[in-house]
C-alpha cells in the first residue's frame, strides 16, 4: 500500500505535461513532446534490452514500479505515449484536459479507493471511481473557467465521466489505461462538439 501511494505521488508530478502543454505555444508543445516521448520511449526499450540498463534503472526506480514494469514498458512511458497522441489528435485544450484526467483521476481513485473503498466493482471500487471522477470534474472545472470558449462544463463533464468508466474497465482489456483514458475521453469530448453543431 505504502508503495502504491509513493506510485501515485510521483504520477502527480505528470501534471507538469499538461501544465507545460498548456503554456507554450502549440507547435512548440507538440515538438516537445515528440522529443522527450522519443527520448524516454527509446531508453525505455533499451532498458528492456540491455542489462546493465536494466540493472541501473531497477536499483533507482524499482520500489516504485509495478512488477511487470521490470519486463514491460513503464506507466511514464505510457502516459508520454498518451499525451503525444492527445496533443496530435486533439485540440489544445481538450489534450490538456484528458491527460490531466488521466493524472488526476488515476490518483484520486486510487487514494479514496484504497483508503476509504468497500463497494466492489471488479477490480476497483464505487468510491475510488467518485473520487476519480469528482477530481476529473474538478479539472475540467478549472479549464472552464480558464477557457470558456474552448471547453464547455458539459463538454468537461463528459469527458471526465468518460475518463472514469474507462479507468473502471480491468486493465485487461487495453493495452494500458495511459493511453485508453486520454483516448477515448477525448474522443467523447470531440463527438460532443461535434453533435451540439
Amino acid at each position: 500500500m505504502k508503495i502504491e501511494i509513493l506510485r501515485k505521488l510521483f504520477h502527480l508530478i505528470g501534471l507538469i505535461i499538461p501544465v507545460i502543454y498548456y503554456l507554450l505555444p502549440t507547435r512548440l508543445g507538440l515538438k516537445l513532446f515528440l522529443l522527450i516521448t522519443v527520448f524516454f520511449l527509446t531508453f525505455d526499450i533499451l532498458r528492456l534490452r540491455i542489462k546493465p540498463v536494466k540493472d541501473i534503472f531497477i536499483s533507482i526506480f524499482g520500489s516504485i514500479i509495478r512488477q511487470k514494469e521490470h519486463t514491460n514498458l513503464t506507466g511514464a512511458t505510457y502516459l508520454l505515449v498518451a499525451s503525444l497522441l492527445s496533443a496530435i489528435f486533439f485540440e489544445k485544450i481538450i489534450a490538456v484536459a484528458v491527460v490531466s484526467y488521466l493524472i488526476v483521476g488515476d490518483t484520486l481513485a486510487a487514494f479514496v479507493g484504497q483508503g476509504i473503498g468497500k463497494i466492489r466493482i471488479g477490480q476497483k471500487t464505487l468510491e475510488g471511481f467518485i473520487g476519480g471522477l469528482l477530481g476529473c470534474i474538478a479539472v475540467s472545472l478549472i479549464l472552464h473557467y480558464l477557457n470558456p470558449q474552448e471547453l464547455t462544463i458539459t463538454a468537461g463533464i463528459i469527458g471526465a465521466f468518460t475518463a472514469s468508466i474507462v479507468e473502471l474497465i480491468p486493465s485487461e482489456i487495453f493495452i494500458n489505461d495511459n493511453i485508453a483514458i486520454p483516448i477515448f475521453s477525448g474522443a467523447a469530448i470531440e463527438f460532443y462538439n461535434i453533435m451540439k453543431l
